[in-house]
């Protein structure tokens, strides 16, 4: 009987962790989709900085163009949760291009 007991507080507990994980991933893509329609102006920033449309090699430099690599796959992460096609990401490059 204990083991009956035991398998059901595991489940219990994998049940609990499996809900709050979802409501997480639920509530981070609402503040995705917030960022993609209500902040667009931060997200052309973003671009900027995580070097979306420019290259992250630097002359002479292997430390600084790792450091933009891990940048890149920031953007990279951004793009894929916001679910940006190629006429977002011309969009971003224009604001950011015009902003420059």
């Amino acid at each position: 009987m204990s083991s009956i007991s035991e398998a059901r507080a595991i489940c219990r507990a994998w049940l609990a962790t499996w809900w709050r994980t979802r409501h997480r991933a639920r509530e981070l893509l609402r503040q995705y989709d917030a960022l993609k329609t209500e902040c667009p102006a931060v997200l052309a920033d973003l671009s900027r900085f995580c070097l979306a449309h420019d290259s992250t090699f630097v002359q002479d430099d292997p430390e600084l163009s790792q450091i933009n690599v891990g940048k890149r796959e920031a953007w990279l992460h951004i793009q894929e949760m916001l679910g940006l096609d190629a006429g977002d990401l011309a969009h971003l490059k224009e604001e950011t291009e015009r902003d420059a």
